[in-house]
């Protein structure tokens, strides 16, 4: 029982991942960027749960073997389930019936995509200029990438450090939303993102950096996926599960755009992990491989069964002790308090902060910060409210984009990205941030001006989308 049922809990969450490509694929690849961060953790924890004891190398400790992905897998469930719910046929229907009967009279996107493609060139082109201008090519040089931003970079990388996933994200509107109008996709702006992937293997990332800008680019994907399958006289929801996973390989391994991004995620990835593990921390090739699994395998879900051990099983935690730290009392207000406090009580007050303040923190913060708040009775119901707000948020965003609503689109997805952020470090400080709340104020004033400027135009009939993906 102790193999079978980690083993169940993986095949269930990988199951329902599959089912969601297959049968809501604009759930799966709007919201990608938090679902594989979710199967990753679930795996690590599996292969705790099973081959324990492990050394954990950050904590110092074995931890090991026990029965922390259930409850882990119950809590994934719980954010993922409300999505269904709010996404749900009925209630897509009467959105692309809404976007049927509206008029685009002032696409304010399709009339901006040339400046800001121009913007974006000149971006990008400062981006290499700078690099060269300053020197120090990490790649070349052995740096990492937090040392290099800390020591050497300038402005404009540092602007993509701090909004890159923002920025990528409105790459991909500017790629796809011309879909809704026309067979063809905008690859200039695709372009652009195979740059700042180049940009970024020169700067010494690995995957993180591959992965969040290639997934928030996917973002407005999920969007044209959602028109084309309840587009009129095609086949979408409707079709054969075997008619499915053949659409999906076709359209994986037909196009050549699908083919050249997966190339490019996959060797850059590969070489910035190598390069990594080989060049930078100088390890040999058997030290490498080991090294690699344990930061695959143990460290993403090491915090996790810290905090499984410590509430679940043992019964100690300190909610009042927790919402102190966080909101009051924290290492360092003005980064993510959640993985601070779970590294104090992981490490020790002394080390966790000597790690945060030179900005090497653990990975993990979610959920393991809301068992820690709430006790496990609570938990889960908490996180089904916030499951229910982050997908009431992205159903806001696709009918945002789908409605060529730019104001809109960008502020509910920067609010949209707080909970993303959440989701992977469980930071919640910015619940008390001035700044995330007036965010919030605009999201919700450009939706009702944008919503009453269109009540005000004259509708018209048609199709939302012309071509098709």
């Amino acid at each position: 029982m102790t193999f079978f049922l980690p083993l169940l809990c993986g095949a269930t969450l990988i199951g329902f991942v599959s089912w969601l490509l297959l049968k809501r694929p604009h759930i799966f690849f709007a919201f990608f960027f938090i679902i594989l961060t979710l199967v990753w953790k679930l795996t690590a924890a599996i292969y705790i749960d099973i081959s324990g004891p492990l050394y954990a190398e950050q904590i110092a400790r074995e931890i090991g073997p026990s029965m922390s992905s259930p409850i882990l897998l119950a809590c994934y469930l719980a954010i993922l389930l409300p999505f269904l719910f709010v996404l749900r046929e009925r209630r897509v229907a009467l959105l692309l019936e809404e976007l049927r009967s509206s008029k685009r009279h002032n696409d304010i996107i399709l009339q901006i995509r040339n400046p800001i493609f121009s913007v974006c060139v000149i971006y990008l082109a400062l981006l290499f200029l700078d690099l060269f201008r300053i020197g120090v090519i990490p790649v070349l040089e052995g740096l990492e990438r937090y040392e290099y931003t800390a020591e050497s970079s300038g402005p404009f990388h540092i602007f993509l450090v701090t909004y890159g996933n923002i920025f990528a994200f409105h790459l991909g509107v500017f790629h796809f939303y011309p879909k809704l109008h026309t067979p063809r996709s905008d690859n200039r702006f695709l372009a652009i993102l195979l740059g700042l992937f180049v940009y970024c293997v020169l700067t010494g990332n690995r995957f993180s950096t591959f992965y969040s800008f290639g997934s928030c680019f996917l973002v407005p994907y999920g969007a044209v996926l959602l028109c084309k399958e309840n587009q009129p006289g095609v086949h979408g929801t409707r079709d054969s599960l075997p008619r499915k996973i053949g659409r999906f390989f076709r359209l994986l391994l037909g196009s050549w755009k699908p083919r050249l991004i997966l190339l490019t995620l996959v060797a850059f990835t590969s070489f910035g992990l190598y390069n990594n593990l080989t060049f930078v921390r100088g390890y040999t090739p058997e030290q490498a491989r080991e090294k690699f699994v344990h930061r695959s395998l143990v460290q993403p879900a090491e915090i996790w069964w810290l905090t499984y051990e410590r509430v679940i099983v043992e019964r100690r935690y300190h909610p009042g002790d927790a919402f102190h730290f966080l909101f009051v009392d924290p290492i360092d207000s003005d980064r993510n308090t959640t993985i601070q406090y779970l590294m104090v009580l992981a490490t020790g007050e002394e080390l966790a902060t000597s790690h945060a303040r030179m900005s090497h923190v653990y990975a993990g913060g979610f959920p393991e910060i809301f068992f820690e708040l709430f006790d496990v009775y609570f938990a889960l119901p908490v996180l089904l409210v916030v499951g229910l707000v982050t997908a009431e948020l992205l159903y806001q965003l696709l009918k945002a984009f789908l409605s060529g609503h730019f104001w809109s689109l960008f502020w509910t997805y920067y609010v949209l990205y707080a909970l993303l952020v959440m989701f992977i470090g469980g930071m919640l400080n910015y619940l008390t941030n001035l700044i995330f709340w007036c965010k919030v104020t605009a999201m919700i004033v450009s939706i009702a001006w944008e919503r009453r400027h269109r009540r005000q135009s004259i509708p018209t009939s048609g199709s939302p989308l012309v071509g098709a993906p």
